[in-house]
């Protein structure tokens, strides 16, 4: 059985958007990705300089790896007319080592960058960072908005074991009417990261994760 149904995907788009192009300039092309395919298999990490050696030899950054995390969204399309397709960012330090791989970008903030750098950003400048970020690359030419309406998560042992037993008596995806879940934030440490992300498959990491939506695609 597909376990995708564990994560309700609902809520409200954020009323706050910015348009993406006026984060940076990026240092080389970065083009949003032009069909499903590309869109579905994003996965990059680009990064803002700070300091030439950040310890170790290795070049600083401000970074922001950004993906899809939600499997295939093919009803996401660019002639939609409904929610702007939902993805996440990673906004860490990085330290680009030997086998690093990180795109550099310029134009950004370099006091929001530094403060990132350092791991002594807030949630809001998290923010601010990953939609400058994204902005400029995956959804470039599109509007980015903070994704405030992830979905809840169901983690609890007994929620778990009721969504176990209606899904085998059913044999296929369910969800009691009884199991609520919690919250999934849309912005969240990365040490403490519970939501299906990129972040989720971190612990004890600096940065935060960052969710939103990009409006390139529709569903």
């Amino acid at each position: 059985m597909r376990w995708i149904g564990l994560v309700l995907v609902a809520g409200l788009l954020a009323g706050c958007e910015q348009r993406g192009q006026s984060g940076g300039v990026v240092a080389r092309s970065t083009a949003a990705p032009a069909t499903v395919e590309e869109r579905e298999t994003y996965l990059a990490t680009f990064g803002v300089l700070v300091a030439a050696d950040g310890g170790a030899g290795d070049p600083l950054y401000a970074a922001a790896t950004i993906g899809n995390t939600w499997g295939r969204l093919d009803s996401f399309t660019s002639g939609g007319t409904g929610r702007d397709y939902p993805f996440e960012v990673n906004v860490t330090p990085y330290a680009k080592g030997p086998r690093g791989t990180i795109t550099p970008i310029s134009g950004m903030d370099t006091g929001l960058a530094g403060r990132i750098a350092r791991d002594v950003a807030s949630a809001d400048e998290a923010v601010r960072f990953a939609v400058a970020v994204s902005g400029a690359t995956f959804c470039r030419g599109g509007a980015v908005s903070l994704n405030t309406g992830v979905g809840r998560k169901i983690s609890a042992p007994g929620e778990m074991a009721a969504v176990l037993g209606a899904s085998t008596a059913a044999g296929r995806d369910v969800i009691p009417f009884s199991v609520r879940g919690t919250s999934i934030p849309a912005v969240e440490r990365l040490a403490t990261s519970t939501g299906p992300s990129l972040g989720s498959r971190v612990t004890n990491a600096p940065g935060w994760v960052v969710r939103l939506r990009c409006s390139l695609w529709r569903g």
